[in-house]
């Protein structure tokens, strides 16, 4: 039965189960070793590794799983809420998991203690000379039993214990993200802070996770360790102990100022990552106004700056190291001085069992007094997820300054038609006809809650089915406005009204995922591909006319199913973008769009057409009696306006819609990037070519090592920091292994 049991099932297993990862089909003994990884080992000593040689994720370690049971940990917490309620929570999602490491992990105290008494026995067995064969191999087999044990104990806590971390890295990043979602636009000063959360500061609490793990054990090793050492040096045992506490003196000392310094540290990272992230996200306008090398300086300047920032902390590091080696260095000798000096015989028996006695103390006790300040230094990183997943998420109006309708409420905010999945078939909202949909009286509104008031006594009423223009100068507070509608600015001292559930909304950069065109527009991103009973068919093409896309469709190689996003190989002009947004809430059918300057990145020939087709007289939104809010900067939109309502000062004011020639543009919110239509100088195919070729390069460096990285880092570090660091490598390594002779 253990035979059977124990080998593989991967070529029995029906359909459903045949892309199970061998981790989860592998038998009892292969797992136990983990034979299962010699696949992969011998296909990255062979070729290079690619994600198809990869194997599938096993599914308790997939990150949709471990979030979900996470967040209804975390939905569960006390309230107020604990210093520590996030690690409490997490713990408390995976309490099977960790309780299974407990398991492995005092298997492996056993058989490490179990080595003294097999060096005792030895020992005795080689000073008797009437010792039997049969006992030496009973040592033997004592000896291969202890050191198999041990290792496959380690191997399988280990595996136990980073299948946990897995498990605590996807649910904790998943909870960031889908939390940063959540989160008014305004809240946090900085958004890229979500980014050094998911990565800096996950990674240091990861680090704090392993060693907290350990401390549990170490503290019962410790235990064990001086009953032992006392039943063969008696009180001298307390020798060991003594150097422990007096390095826990400098251990606590550590730890009282290395989580203060890692803040400052990260602090900095983060400032570093927000500039980095700026540059990027504008790259054409730094590079069209020659800006390039001046970001470059201000980049390697706050780069400086973090490394100085770090400085306290790495040296606090240092003498955290010194701290953790000094019972491992100093324990055996000074043991050994005080039990002599009392005069009390040595013999070579009790010399090297109590030697080994020692070693698997002063070990644990040493790891002990290294996890203090590293838990320490992760009490930050803690504070800093908890204080994130404890923002607010809910609308940021004031209770007397805002009030939904019953059609508005829908999980406590409205609903914005940006990433959800659309049904062009769905039901209307219902409406009262003769209520306005959005009302507003004398209102004051400002983007956050710490940002100053942008506009005052506001009053503004757009009735069932009306098109209605904002239109004002840069900066003057139209996008507040529109965020104002939708629950996403502070609304102080007087009273809103939103009266349809589920408004679209067109932001002002727009944002699409990786994926086909058409799910793109369909909202299939959310679920999959958009399956085919849920497409309607004739409006999506009825759309695609509207938003003047059918010609830019049949230049893309695969039409509407090309590939758009990162790592697609296909880049969209900003007009293009625009314009897939657009269509994308126009196809959801809302009663009521919000359009936030989204024609400013169109050629004229485009932006008339569609807002002929859209808006105009006869055209698609005024068929379908839609209520459509527009803020822009163009004129050209006028004449569609039954309202136009003008911005400046902080002032809104209803004015009479005229002629698009009597007003003179007020500036753009946007860089008019005009309409790139045109096949670009590359097509797709090529670009595709030169990137395989670069990845290729980068390939064969990575295999065969890329020697300007070392030469990089032997200038900067130079030859004389290189020196004095071989030099005391060299000394480490010579004394203790000199010791251990």
């Amino acid at each position: 039965m253990l035979l059977f049991e124990s080998l593989g099932k991967q070529k029995h297993l029906i359909g459903s189960y045949q892309d199970l990862p061998p981790e989860s089909t592998s038998g009892i003994v292969n797992q136990s070793f983990m034979w299962w990884l010699n696949r992969l080992f011998s296909t990255g000593f062979c070729s290079l590794l690619t994600i198809d040689d990869l194997d599938h994720l096993d599914k308790p370690l997939e990150s949709a799983g471990t979030a979900r049971q996470a967040a209804k940990a975390w939905a569960l917490r006390r309230h107020p809420e604990r210093r520590f309620e996030f690690p409490w929570q997490i713990g408390q999602a995976f309490k099977g998991t960790l309780a299974l490491m407990v398991i492995p992990r005092l298997f492996l105290i056993g058989f490490t203690f179990s080595q003294p008494f097999l060096i005792a026995s030895v020992l005795n067995w080689l000073d008797d000379p009437h010792s039997e064969s049969n006992a030496g191999y009973g040592l033997i087999g004592a000896a291969l039993l202890i050191y198999l044990g041990m290792a496959l104990s380690n191997l399988i806590y280990d595996q136990m214990l980073y299948r946990f971390v897995t498990m605590f890295r996807g649910a904790a990043s998943s909870m960031i993200y889908e939390h940063a979602l959540d989160i008014p636009d305004g809240t946090l000063e900085d958004r890229s802070a979500t980014i050094t959360l998911m990565t800096t500061d996950v990674d240091r609490i990861i680090d704090c996770l392993v060693t907290l793990n350990e401390f549990w054990a170490r503290t019962i090793e410790v235990g064990i360790g001086i009953a032992l050492l006392a039943l063969r040096l008696g009180w001298v045992c307390l020798m060991p102990l003594v150097i422990v506490l007096i390095s826990s003196g400098g251990s606590i000392y550590i730890s009282k100022h290395i989580g203060g310094y890692q803040k400052i540290w990260v602090d900095a990272v983060q400032q570093r990552i927000a500039i980095t992230r700026s540059m990027l996200d504008s790259i054409q306008t730094v590079k069209a106004t020659g800006l390039g090398q001046t970001f470059i300086q201000l980049v390697q300047r706050k780069r400086v700056h973090e490394t100085r920032q770090m400085a306290k902390y790495r040296w606090s590091v240092v003498w955290k190291n010194m701290i953790h080696n000094l019972p491992w260095a100093l324990a055996p000798a000074l043991t050994f001085v005080v039990y002599a000096a009392q005069g009390n015989e040595l013999n070579p028996t009790k010399a090297f069992s109590s030697l080994s006695i020692i070693t698997l103390l002063t070990n644990p006790a040493s790891k002990l007094l290294s996890a203090i300040p590293s838990i320490a230094a992760a009490t930050g990183c803690f504070d800093r997820v908890q204080a994130f997943l404890l923002l607010p998420t809910g609308p940021q109006h004031a209770a007397k300054g805002f009030v939904l309708t019953r059609e508005t409420e829908v999980d406590g905010s409205p609903h914005i038609t940006e990433m959800k999945y659309m049904t062009s078939r769905g039901s209307p909202d219902t409406t009262d006809l003769q209520k306005p949909v959005i009302s507003m009286e004398h209102l004051d509104i400002r983007p956050s809650p710490s940002a100053k008031i942008v506009l005052k006594d506001v009053n503004f009423e757009v009735p069932l089915g009306a098109m209605v223009i904002i239109q004002g100068p840069v900066g003057s507070g139209k996008s507040t406005l529109l965020r104002a509608i939708l629950g996403q600015a502070v609304c102080e001292t007087g009273f809103a009204t939103v009266t349809i559930r589920q408004p679209a909304f067109c932001a002002q950069t727009p944002w699409l995922p990786t994926g086909p065109i058409r799910d793109a527009i369909c909202g299939g991103f959310s679920a999959g591909p958009v399956k085919e009973d849920a497409f309607d068919k004739d409006w999506y093409a009825t759309i695609l006319h509207a938003c003047a896309l059918n010609s830019d469709l049949d230049m893309l190689p695969e039409g509407d199913a090309t590939r758009i996003g990162h790592g697609s190989g296909h880049s969209l002009s900003g007009g293009q973008m625009h314009r897939i947004a657009l269509a994308r809430a126009v196809y959801a059918r809302r009663k009521l769009l919000l359009l936030d300057d989204i024609f400013s990145a169109l050629d004229r020939k485009t932006k008339t057409t569609i807002i002929a087709r859209l808006l105009g007289v006869g055209g698609l939104l005024r068929k379908a009696n839609s209520t459509v809010v527009l803020v822009t900067h163009d004129t050209e939109q006028l004449p569609c306006a039954d309202q136009l309502y003008v911005l400046s000062d902080g002032r809104l004011r209803l004015e009479e819609p005229r002629e698009g020639n009597l007003y003179q543009e007020m500036g753009s919110d946007t860089v008019d990037a005009g309409e790139l239509t045109k096949i670009p100088e590359l097509a797709t195919e090529d670009k595709a070519a030169m990137v395989s070729d670069a990845n290729e390069i980068d390939d064969l460096r990575r295999a065969a090592g890329d020697s300007a990285v070392y030469k990089y880092y032997s200038r900067y570090v130079g030859w004389m920091n290189a020196m004095i660091f071989v030099l005391f490598v060299t000394m480490n390594v010579f004394a203790s292994t000199y010791s251990g002779m």
